[in-house]
């Protein structure tokens, strides 16, 4: 009777484990990249780029239309 307590508690250990290691994974973060470029010939730019993915939209055009007025 033991073993099995113990095997439950363990079990329950590893699950709450992966289970906070998806729930972390699943939240959204921004990596801010910058590059820095000193040469004198070059003008100075400011260039900003956004990348977006895995938005798990449906194709519809519902769908897509609700994302295009979103950005």
């Amino acid at each position: 009777m033991r073993e099995w307590l113990w095997l439950a508690i363990i079990l329950g250990i590893v699950g709450a484990f992966f289970a906070y290691d998806m729930i972390k994974n699943l939240q959204t973060e921004r990596n801010d990249v910058s590059i820095s470029i000193n040469d004198r010939d070059v003008k100075p730019v400011s260039l900003s780029i956004a990348v977006i993915g895995d938005t798990h939209l449906t194709e519809r055009r519902e769908a897509l239309a609700a994302f295009r007025a979103l950005l």
